[in-house]
């Protein structure tokens, strides 16, 4: 993982124990929060209860030397009242490894049965699979930067940014992602077209053939 995903990571896995415990978990950190002899440091995440803070500090593994510089940053957090730094290895924690990496065979074979759905006519069925077999196929085709389970918008900005995807291309999905959104939190009135279907399936596609051209592995 990248160093942002290896965060994120530690921070999905330690954020229900925090909060269970009364904290409030600041992903964003402003300096202006952080003790005065800490200078030019900002900790990749904090967890704040009342007067009370910890800081943390996220790495993928233990090496000695960049240890000792930790233990010598957690040293000056701790001369300041109600801080506590706290060094955190992903390599020691039992974090899931995220979604399995399908292979192009089985992306193809379901988005077969999200055309036998339409033609069965069950767009709404069809459409949800469009976009269960398009976030399979984005993390087949880029595995580090979608390597955790995906928001629909954060899909479409990175294979936008890496051209996958055109501008116009981009606003088309963010507007079918409102839709997709209000059919899988319950509102069972929204309209999923045919051509919303098929949209769906040209964009699972269009990212389908970039892993064919880039000679994904099918078994």
């Amino acid at each position: 993982m990248i160093a942002s995903q290896l965060e994120q990571a530690a921070l999905e896995h330690l954020r229900p124990e925090l909060e269970k415990d009364g904290y409030e978990v600041l992903a964003e950190v402003s300096p202006s929060i952080l003790p005065r002899n800490i200078k030019g440091y900002i900790p990749d995440f904090v967890a704040h209860k009342g007067n009370e803070f910890i800081a943390f500090e996220v790495k993928g593994s233990r090496h000695l030397s960049i240890h000792e510089k930790l233990l010598e940053l957690k040293k000056n957090f701790e001369t300041n009242d109600h801080w506590t730094f706290r060094i955190i290895y992903t390599d020691e924690l039992r974090l899931s490894s995220g979604p399995k990496i399908q292979t192009v065979r089985s992306i193809k074979a379901s988005l077969k049965e999200a055309k036998r759905a339409l033609s069965g006519e069950a767009p709404h069925a069809a459409f949800l699979l469009c976009w269960a077999v398009f976030e399979a196929a984005s993390r087949l085709a880029l595995k580090e930067a979608f390597a955790r389970p995906q928001s629909p918008g954060r899909l479409v900005t990175v294979l936008a940014e890496e051209g996958l995807l055109t501008l116009g291309e981009s606003e088309q999905l963010r507007k079918l992602i409102l839709k997709r959104n209000s059919l899988i939190h319950g509102d069972l009135s929204v309209f999923i077209g045919s051509n919303d279907v098929g949209d769906m399936i040209r964009f699972v596609e269009q990212v389908y053939l970039y892993n064919s051209r880039e000679h994904m592995p099918e078994i």
